[in-house]
């Protein structure tokens, strides 16, 4: 008897594959839902997530606001630059460079949080790489403008 049940049970087993291969290549004659993960896309919806995104940074991240204490001055300067429009969307861009990286900075750091509450090696290392992109982003932004300021004085000095 033990045999018998053995050979019905893998027939069972290899239909239910054959089956489920069936449904999942050929999309069998059911219909399914997508995943009700992803919500139906809605501009408007949308916005407002960025807007709420933007809003917990201002409110739970020191380091955005202390960037965003320079960057606002340091874009208003950067109309009154006598420079090129390319060289002023560079300064612009460079800045708005260390505003996402600090968001991404601030997202990785979120869910590392909520992944584990005690110390592991590997969430250190993801904060940290995290951590390095914003000091990137910020040389850059800095060396952008240095580079531009000092032609601009050079300029000056030859007047």
């Amino acid at each position: 008897m033990a045999l018998k049940k053995s050979i019905y049970s893998k027939r069972f087993y290899l239909n239910l594959t054959l089956i489920c291969v069936f449904v999942v290549e050929f999309g069998g004659i059911f219909k399914f839902k997508e995943a009700q993960m992803k919500p139906e896309y809605k501009f408007f919806a949308n916005w407002g997530y960025a807007m709420a995104g933007i809003l917990a940074m201002l409110k739970n991240e020191v380091a955005f606001r202390i960037e965003l204490a320079f960057i606002v001055p340091a874009m208003i300067l950067s109309f009154f630059l006598p420079v090129s429009m390319e060289n002023h969307l560079i300064l612009v861009g460079v800045l708005f460079i260390i505003i996402i990286a600090e968001c991404l900075n601030s997202a990785v750091e979120a869910c590392v949080d909520l992944v584990t509450s005690e110390f592991a090696p590997k969430a250190k290392i993801a904060k940290d790489c995290a951590s390095a992109g914003v000091f990137f982003s910020v040389i850059l932004a800095l060396s952008s403008w240095a580079y531009t300021l000092y032609k601009l004085y050079e300029t000056w000095q030859l007047v």
